[in-house]
């Protein structure tokens, strides 16, 4: 499976009452924001395109969308360099629907 088809959770079907006089109730599909947990593995010139495109999904969501990105063994301040920089700055603003959550790992 491609990633993108990993940012959206199927909920519990949603069953509407009966309306006026018929026995029917309606049954629907529900979707939400899944949790998200990226993880950043090596330091690179480049930012990940699969990390790229989860941030260009959730700015495009109608939902705010709980994301952790998870950066392991870059070494001490790893994600204080560009591109990691400006990118971070970005997506932990709060602009365009982007508050994910950064956490450093050392391993």
């Amino acid at each position: 499976h491609d990633l993108i088809d990993l940012l959206v959770l199927f909920r519990d079907p949603l069953i509407a009452p009966a309306i006026g006089n018929s026995c029917a109730s309606t049954l629907g599909a529900a979707f939400g924001a899944a949790s998200k947990h990226l993880l950043l593995t090596k330091d690179s010139t480049e930012i990940p395109e699969g990390i790229v495109k989860a941030a260009m999904v959730t700015s495009m969501s109608p939902f705010r969308e709980p994301v952790t990105l998870h950066a392991v063994g870059l070494g001490t301040r790893g994600l204080s360099k560009d591109p990691y920089r400006s990118f971070c700055r970005l997506v932990e603003s709060g602009r365009s629907n982007l508050e994910w959550h950064l956490q450093e790992h050392s391993s």
